[in-house]
């Protein structure tokens, strides 16, 4: 079964897909995980998934899960989910059709379109109304490929049961209806329990898939050996005759430095400079802003070879297990457990109380060890000492055990959900807002036109120029550079850029101050990887106010924006009021604070009363209009 990291020369082409109810059990949860690893599975539909206390799937590295997210608790837990393993798929996910009893997402990999369905239909409850949610959700994945598998908690004949009841007929007649077909055959239980002396079947849990896959959908059968939980599992394969593509990873790391080869780093840099006429004497005929835009251009050309032909790529990470606890002797015991099982059913009579005494006491020992492994893991885990500080440990325990959200559209100020393209451009326009001539009033126009045009009379107010950045001062910005800081579009970590820039420091340095001679910044270091991040404890991530975004520039940008920094801070920081604490190096929040409470404990000494007023403007840096804010400064 070959699926996302398989080995075989069909990689990609073989989708091993698992279904399985997993009944709340931990241990089955980690049986499910530890199969998709080892047999490269790369869709799992689950129904009655472990959830904890927090009602909701825990997300490990390497996995991503479509699950409910919207009033779940440990009393209302999610009931069906899906598994996506690897990064094959890219995944569109609508929370408008996601509850906690049905889970749907639209899995796409270049044009092919895969819509999978997880449901979970308790037995005690009128079927109808999750059979109405379910057609709603297959009609709304806009896709004619779509895979259904759930515990129904029906019988019928269609899908290999004894008898039919009343919920195995109206499921039959949704099938009917969306034209799809039931993949279940034989009449192997898909559940199966000993209870006491009495073995209790049943088949309830059914697949089903729309015609377009019917043929792509082999070796459907039950795996009794599989997990351990009482539902057994159901896998199949989908074959789809094209090779998937991985999806891009996303970050902007692209060369590991590590590996990489500085000698002939340095000798091919200042190899391509030269032939390129990248020099100071080059760097001093620019004399206008787009003449500077071609020259950094070429210059970063020229690193980004250099990298190409010295530093190797990232390759795929390798992830551990995210169950190291998991070892042999718990795999011995698990297979212990299987095979005791199969043995039930073939005792004599007068041997079975025996055979299910052996039964039951294996499957104390196999949770008892499991739990016991666990615990001694994550003790380890906490405990261990490596090269790392007291914060570092704090951080890699936190890492562990931090949830991922996973990612959701967003729905628009009519109340629907938009696609992807469509939520990526409301975030766009929420974070970074256009300045529109269009909506301006005489003032805006007036103000816009003073600002776009500097006069002439003031220019001779303008002190001299300042004088050309140094050496030092250069030095003095590589080295607060750290290289584990996320790198801009150009993917150049601070490591490369230190490099690049001391290997040719006067090439860099004229590039620095013919910007500073004629007030210019290349543009190409001020475009930003712009990256998404949930704002935590919002109750609603289908707006865009529960995100916030993080711009990640060139740091051969940073280099040259620190060096203008550091040169204005040198010039405004005696004028700056000293109630000012944003912004400004060595003060913040913390100290803001820590004046207010020493004023208000001295009025409060002093026998007078305190009024606090605070005042927060939404958005204010994202909304700041800056024809004002720069009219403010320059005539302020």
């Amino acid at each position: 079964m070959n699926g996302p990291g398989a080995p075989g020369e069909e990689t990609g082409t073989k989708l091993g897909i698992v279904q399985i109810n997993l009944q709340r059990s931990k241990i089955a949860t980690a049986e499910l995980l530890k199969v998709a690893e080892e047999k490269g599975i790369a869709i799992a539909l689950v129904q009655e998934p472990y959830t904890g206390s927090s009602g909701r799937v825990k997300q490990y590295p390497g996995t991503r899960v479509i699950q409910c997210s919207s009033n779940i608790s440990s009393r209302n837990p999610v009931k069906a989910a899906i598994y996506v393993f690897g990064d094959q798929f890219r995944i569109t996910h609508d929370p408008q059709l996601v509850s906690e009893t049905e889970s749907a997402a639209v899995l796409e990999s270049g044009s092919f379109r895969l819509g999978v369905v997880s449901v979970y239909f308790d037995g005690t409850a009128d079927i109808g109304p999750y059979i109405a949610r379910t057609k709603a959700v297959c009609e709304s994945l806009n896709t004619p490929n779509v895979l259904l598998a759930g515990d129904v908690n029906a019988w019928s004949h269609w899908w290999g049961s004894e008898s039919e009841n009343e919920r195995g007929t109206e499921y039959c007649a949704f099938i009917n209806e969306m034209e799809y077909h039931i993949l279940n055959t034989g009449n192997t239980p898909t559940f199966e329990v000993w209870r006491r002396d009495v073995l209790c079947t049943s088949i309830v849990d059914v697949t089903a898939c729309s015609p377009s896959l019917l043929g792509k959908i082999r070796n459907w059968k039950v795996d009794r050996a599989l997990i351990t939980s009482d539902h057994n599992a159901i896998t199949c394969t989908l074959e789809l005759g094209v090779r998937l593509q991985h999806a891009a990873a996303p970050t902007t790391r692209v060369y590991n430095t590590k590996k990489a080869n500085w000698s002939a780093f340095d000798e091919t840099l200042l190899s391509l400079l030269a032939e390129r006429n990248i020099t100071p004497a080059g760097v001093e005929e620019v004399v206008c802003g787009e003449e500077m835009d071609i020259l950094t251009d070429a210059y970063t050309t020229a690193i980004r070879e250099a990298c190409e032909s010295s530093i190797p790529k990232i390759g795929k990470k390798r992830r551990g297990s995210p169950f190291p606890w998991w070892t042999e002797e718990i795999e011995q015991l698990k297979r212990d457990l299987v095979r005791k099982k199969k043995r039930i059913k073939n005792a004599a009579p007068h041997r079975k109380e025996h055979v299910l005494q052996e039964y039951n006491e294996a499957k104390a020992l196999y949770a008892k060890q499991s739990a016991e492994a666990q615990t001694r893991s994550w003790k380890e885990f906490c405990t261990k000492q490596e090269k790392e500080s007291m914060w570092d440990g704090i951080y890699r325990v936190l890492r562990k055990t931090s949830g991922r959200k996973e990612e959701l559209l967003l729905r628009g100020p009519d109340g629907k959900t938009l696609d992807p393209k469509q939520s990526a451009v409301l975030l766009a326009n929420t974070f970074y807002p256009d300045d529109t001539v269009e909506t301006d009033t005489p003032h805006h126009t007036q103000l816009r036109k003073i600002v776009q045009e500097t006069p002439q009379e003031r220019l001779g107010e303008l002190k001299e120029d300042d004088p050309p950045f140094t050496e030092a001062e250069l030095e003095a910005v590589l080295q607060e550079q750290n290289p584990k800081k996320a790198p801009g579009p150009d993917g150049f970590t601070s490591d490369i850029c230190a490099r690049a820039i001391r290997c040719s420091r006067d090439v860099f340095m004229a590039i620095a101050n013919k910007c500073l001679a004629i007030s210019y910044f290349p543009k190409q270091w001020k475009i930003a990887h712009v990256v998404i991040l949930n704002k935590p404890g919002k109750e609603d991530y289908t707006s865009p106010k529960s995100y916030r975004p993080i711009g990640l520039l060139s740091v051969l940008g940073k280099t040259l924006e620190k060096l203008f920094v550091r040169r204005l801070q040198w010039h405004l920081l005696p004028t700056l009021n000293p109630r000012q604490y944003g912004f400004l190096p060595q003060r913040g929040t913390e100290d803001a604070l820590y004046d207010l409470i020493g004023h208000v404990n001295a009025e409060k000494e002093a026998g007078r009363s305190v009024l606090i007023v605070s005042l927060d403007i939404e958005g204010a840096f994202d909304n700041a209009w800056w024809p004002a804010w720069r009219y403010q400064h320059s005539h302020g």
